[in-house]
């Protein structure tokens, strides 16, 4: 049974972490902008009226800023909070969706669309492959002795270029 977390003293605007490694919890860094999801849904159906009314596309850089969040990482980090997570990952995919959407119905630039799905959504390129057939690789007993000869040889060649001293310890060592 693992142990309560410690509340640390202060405790900025009520808000709580989750507790570090050691039980305590610390407010550290810049404050939370929004303190619940409900705080931040208005935000979000406001920027896809928006878009919707202006006929310009969604993208998540416009929605971080209309959101009020500095960067993209701003916009990331707030997804990685449990209470936050569900609420930001669904404006994303709403995003996405529409992105795929134009992309299959062939509206906009393809190639932009393909670029922004790949970096932005973690779409990637797959292609199967499917291998047949045997290798096979035959050789004859004379054919045999004739390579371990050859390589006998070129060890040895190796061998005469070693050092004396070091010759000796790699004959002790096999």
């Amino acid at each position: 049974m693992s142990k309560p977390a410690k509340e640390y003293p202060y405790n900025y605007k009520g808000l709580s972490e989750p507790p570090n490694k050691y039980g305590y919890r610390y407010i550290t860094g810049q404050p939370r902008l929004f303190s619940s999801p409900e705080d931040i849904q208005p935000l979000i159906e406001d920027y896809f009226k928006q878009c919707d009314t202006q006929k310009r596309p969604y993208t998540v850089s416009g929605l971080a800023h209309h959101i009020g969040f500095s960067s993209r990482q701003r916009f990331h980090d707030y997804s990685q909070y449990p209470d936050f997570a569900d609420t930001l990952k669904r404006a994303k995919f709403r995003i996405e969706t529409q992105r795929n959407e134009q992309l299959i119905a062939g509206k906009g630039n393809v190639v932009g669309m393909i670029f922004d799905l790949k970096n932005n959504f973690d779409w990637k390129d797959s292609k199967e492959l499917q291998v047949s057939g045997q290798i096979e690789h035959k050789m004859d007993p004379d054919q045999i002795e004739e390579r371990i000869q050859y390589l006998l040889e070129q060890r040895g060649s190796l061998l005469e270029h070693i050092p004396e001293a070091e010759f000796e310890t790699l004959s002790t060592e096999t």
